[in-house]
């Protein structure tokens, strides 16, 4: 059995999202197991539906009384945020994979996590800073703000490699976000809680062994795309400041208006002349219908 895995955790109307990623996480890297947490699985669902991935049910995850309040007071988007440390703890004590990541569903893979996984074989947390290049960013720019607000790491990645500090960190996380994974946008715009986000930037001061994953090829999205050059190369591959794209988040892209980079993302007021990305906006497309 390999000894990498990836999970991501989707509500119903995500399913294709998690088809999308789970196809093209097998194209690139075929050795990698999904696992899909659903949370709201139809009453006619058939895990037949979704050969490309495990499924795990909410069932499995243990402490039903609890995660039954939790589904109470929490949004669907929201709740999902909030098991992401009841899943890590599902693979911590229900596989025996040494390395697993935590992909957003609305993720498209595009290249070998093999960059990944060799990163991970020298740390126990990996984490994903939003932007790394501050010479591209004037005083008081947008993104700067907004990452202020929202937090310096992106929650939709997140790499482990079975440890002692991961077994602590997973503890830690599960801990928090039974009751403080609320998308909170506080006073006057500035958030007292982002789902699991923020929470992330305790992680480099409470737990030793954690890295920065900073391959430009890695979780391209609408919040980095203004620091890095973006190439389509005339045999239809796509690299990221001369390296090769790994994986791209289409976060509040949406198929309904493809031309648009995100809703969230005031930076992008008309559509980017980028043709790498108009590329990789037609490929989602396709792989969604």
């Amino acid at each position: 059995m390999s000894q990498r895995a990836a999970f991501t955790i989707i509500t119903a109307n995500y399913l294709a999202h998690a088809e999308t990623l789970a196809e093209t996480l097998g194209q690139h890297n075929p050795g990698i197991q999904l696992y899909v947490l659903i949370v709201d699985p139809p009453d006619d669902f058939e895990p037949q539906q979704c050969p490309r991935f495990k499924l795990v049910y909410l069932r499995e995850l243990g402490e039903a009384d609890l995660i039954e309040q939790m589904s109470f007071y929490y949004s669907p988007a929201e709740f999902c945020w909030s098991l992401r440390g009841f899943m890590h703890e599902y693979m911590q004590n229900h596989t025996a994979y040494d390395t697993w990541l935590f992909l957003d569903s609305d993720m498209m893979v595009s290249g070998s996590f093999e960059p990944i996984f060799a990163q991970l074989d020298h740390c126990s947390i990996l984490l994903n800073p939003h932007f790394q290049k501050t010479g591209y960013l004037p005083v008081g720019s947008w993104i700067e703000l907004e990452v202020l607000r929202a937090g310096k790491f992106n929650g939709g990645f997140l790499g482990l490699r079975r440890s002692p500090t991961t077994a602590q960190f997973i503890a830690w996380f599960k801990a928090r976000l039974d009751r403080f994974a609320f998308d909170d946008p506080g006073f006057e715009g500035v958030r007292f809680l982002h789902g699991d986000q923020l929470w992330l930037d305790f992680v480099p001061i409470h737990f030793p062994e954690v890295e920065l994953l900073r391959h430009p090829g890695a979780n391209l999205a609408h919040w980095n795309l203004f620091e890095r050059d973006v190439v389509l190369h005339l045999d239809g591959t796509v690299t990221v400041d001369s390296q090769p794209l790994l994986f791209t988040h289409f976060s509040g892209w949406s198929i309904d208006e493809p031309e648009w980079v995100s809703c969230h993302s005031p930076h992008y007021s008309q559509p980017p002349n980028i043709p790498a990305w108009e590329k990789m906006v037609e490929n989602t497309a396709i792989a969604a219908q």
